[in-house]
């Protein structure tokens, strides 16, 4: 239950709660959960009304308005207006690129890859590819909080004869990282027949540099 006492603003039963927006902006963070119930409830606005704080008391209504579906965005733009130095989220990505390897004719792979804030808060933004491919596809464009995202290739959509390069470009309010897609992701080569026969010979050579030994 959210208390005012002697002019202080505590979630909990125990401690000496918060008085100044640094103060609070701490007990936010200490109380995550609790603090967007009272921050969306009107509590928060309310208790800066009652201390006679009427431009914080604004900032949290706004707040409360402008980010009903996304409340811990909201709360995470509150903190950072009462406690500007109170510290941002931080970006960190387990890949620096995204290698598919050398993939056969109607293959489908996909690649996970883990985004974690290493700092305090709320970590949110979105993921985009620098370059769309066709076959090439993000499995969210949403960042919100710790994320497990994915890239699906489809072969069978890759342009042949063809080099693919492109870049994820991931973009945080912790930050921004971009994760390349190297140029190793190719179309799958296609040998076309033609009348005299000559497409048999460029098979052989291909396979005899893969090191599939035929009998001629």
């Amino acid at each position: 239950m959210v208390q005012i006492l002697q002019g202080k603003l505590r979630f909990r039963q125990q401690g000496s709660g918060a008085e100044t927006p640094q103060e609070i902006a701490r007990l936010i963070d200490q109380n995550w959960e609790q603090a967007k119930i009272y921050l969306y409830s009107g509590f928060i606005a309310l208790w800066f009304e009652y201390t006679q704080q009427p431009k914080l008391a604004h900032t949290a209504k706004t707040i409360l308005s402008h980010h009903k579906n996304e409340q811990d965005i909201g709360l995470e733009e509150f903190v950072q207006k009462l406690n500007p130095q109170i510290g941002q989220p931080k970006l960190r990505t387990n890949h620096t690129d995204i290698k598919f390897g050398k993939l056969d004719v109607k293959t489908k792979k996909i690649v996970r890859f883990e985004i974690v804030n290493d700092g305090r808060g709320f970590l949110y933004g979105t993921i985009k590819l620098a370059k769309g491919i066709a076959g090439l596809q993000v499995s969210s464009t949403n960042i919100r909080g710790d994320t497990i995202a994915s890239v699906k290739l489809d072969t069978n959509l890759l342009t042949s004869n063809k080099t693919h390069q492109t870049t994820l470009v991931i973009d945080t309010n912790g930050g921004k990282e971009k994760v390349e897609i190297p140029s190793d992701l190719a179309g799958v080569e296609y040998i076309p027949l033609d009348p005299n026969d000559n497409w048999k010979q460029k098979l052989v050579r291909e396979m005899e540099e893969a090191r599939i030994f035929v009998k001629k």
